[in-house]
């Protein structure tokens, strides 16, 4: 298990959220092998359900923020 502190985590951006009929906004964080491994998944699942992303070049803009998300956190840690 991965440890996660100020220095270890990545900011994923900030979120829009309804709580309980209102707007908050909030900062999800997470260790980098467990954000490059979410990420992963959620690109290949987006992928399989996205017709412009399963066929062509450019995808679109989800798999193009997804498989973006992936790529940074990856070279973050190298």
């Amino acid at each position: 298990m991965v440890s996660i502190s100020t220095t270890t985590a990545v900011d994923l951006g900030p979120r829009e959220a309804d709580a309980h009929g209102s707007g908050a906004r909030w900062f999800p964080r997470s260790c980098r092998p467990c954000g490059y491994k979410h990420f992963c998944e959620a690109f290949e699942k987006h992928r399989k359900n996205c017709k412009q992303c399963a066929t062509s070049l450019p995808w679109c803009v989800t798999g193009q923020r997804l498989f973006g998300a992936a790529v940074r956190i990856r070279r973050q840690g190298l």
